[in-house]
């Protein structure tokens, strides 16, 4: 969550300096991340285009393998429960005090 909420604030700060336009769309696919928590973030679920799951699927084996790791035995990801989020670098903009203060909680 942290990686996450750090590439927010890069992107904010990119959209901030000009670097980025205002209109860039912000794009996300996972199978764990909390449709609350998103919406709070300024993002909207969305339908997942085919490319999007076709790269998914062909990183599998390393997601598999880093689940495995993380929970301590084998295990598969409820990948199929993946979803998008999409988002456009104006709006999340305005979600910058939210990220601060989200990544103050997780420190």
């Amino acid at each position: 969550m942290k990686n996450y909420a750090n590439s927010c604030l890069q992107i904010i700060k990119e959209v901030q300096t000009g670097t980025l336009p205002g209109t860039v769309e912000v794009v996300g696919y996972s199978y764990f991340f909390n449709e609350r928590t998103a919406k709070k973030l300024g993002f909207k679920i969305g339908k997942t285009d085919l490319l999007t799951k076709f790269f998914f699927y062909l990183n599998l084996i390393e997601i598999i393998l880093l689940y495995s790791i993380v929970k301590g035995s084998w295990g598969i990801p409820k990948f199929w429960k993946g979803k998008s989020f999409y988002t456009t670098g104006e709006e999340l903009c305005t979600k910058e005090q939210f990220i601060e203060d989200l990544l103050k909680k997780l420190a």
